[in-house]
């Protein structure tokens, strides 16, 4: 049951999808205007979960401990590691960041990711995805979601990958919104994907959502809004990605101690790269 139904757009590859975005643009122009989030509650006792995060997420300002979980590269990908490479680069020089690789091994990649439940403050996922699982060796299913340890507050989590957010899927929850409706762990928000798109496409929001994030101090959700925006502005081309990736909790939450309240820039135009129109989704 959608209590508040999204409306719905396109991601290039899977189809119609549901989209916060189009909440998000209230002058009709495609680019969000204000931040957004999604509490997919369906019972008070949900409710009482997030409210309980939220209410604790002020201690995650100033997150220092990351931990970023990889994909291995199957023919036709491109290299989960090296993107994430680029993009952690981008975090503060006071970061403290573990890895869990699957190529190194799909057991010790499992228990690195368990123990980043437990200790890391952000997590970052690169690769493959779907609805109930992280990676094709199942890295991380709905089912593991219980047995995850407890962490008050729980880390947030960027999960550059597909479908892991799918919040209207009928089987049940979503990988996302599994450890996001967790009490005591999993995550107190998720930015990640509903739909399918290209991973050069998610770098173009990716690099801007982690600037916004941890290099201005915006909140998330207006990082996220001007990432978005951003990315129209330079490359229409990645519509897919500003429609398909949403956030799952508080927009509010902020990563940062040092808030930046510059009103945004437009950034210059970057011409489209038709590698990215033929790259595998995620």
């Amino acid at each position: 049951m959608s209590y508040l139904p999204s409306l719905v757009a396109w991601d290039g590859e899977f189809g119609r999808i549901p989209s916060e975005n189009r909440y998000a643009d209230v002058d009709d122009d495609g680019q969000p205007d204000v931040a957004i989030g999604r509490l997919p509650v369906q019972t008070a006792a949900e409710a009482d979960v997030l409210v309980d995060k939220i209410a604790r997420q002020g201690a995650l300002a100033g997150a220092r401990r990351h931990l970023a979980a990889v994909d291995d590269q199957a023919p036709g990908d491109i290299s989960f590691r090296d993107e994430a490479s680029v993009l952690v680069a981008s975090l503060p020089a006071t970061s403290q960041l573990r890895w869990a690789d699957v190529a190194d091994g799909i057991a010790p990649a499992r228990e690195a990711l368990r123990d980043g439940f437990a200790s890391a403050q952000v997590l970052h996922y690169f690769g493959h995805a779907g609805p109930e699982v992280l990676a094709d060796e199942l890295l991380l299913a709905v089912d593991d979601v219980p047995e995850l340890p407890a962490a008050s507050p729980a880390p947030v989590l960027f999960a550059w990958a597909c479908e892991s957010q799918w919040y209207q899927y009928l089987f049940g929850p979503s990988i996302d919104e599994a450890l996001l409706l967790k009490p005591a762990g999993g995550v107190t928000a998720a930015l990640g994907p509903v739909g399918i798109s290209s991973p050069l496409l998610q770098q173009r929001l990716a690099e801007r959502v982690y600037r916004g994030v941890f290099e201005r101090g915006l909140t998330l959700g207006e990082a996220v809004r001007r990432a978005k925006a951003e990315a129209l502005a330079a490359d229409p081309t990645t519509r897919p990605v500003v429609d398909g990736f949403g956030l799952l909790g508080d927009p509010s939450l902020r990563l940062s101690s040092r808030p930046d309240t510059a009103p945004a820039r437009p950034s210059r135009a970057r011409p489209a790269d038709p590698a990215a129109d033929s790259s595998r989704g995620r």
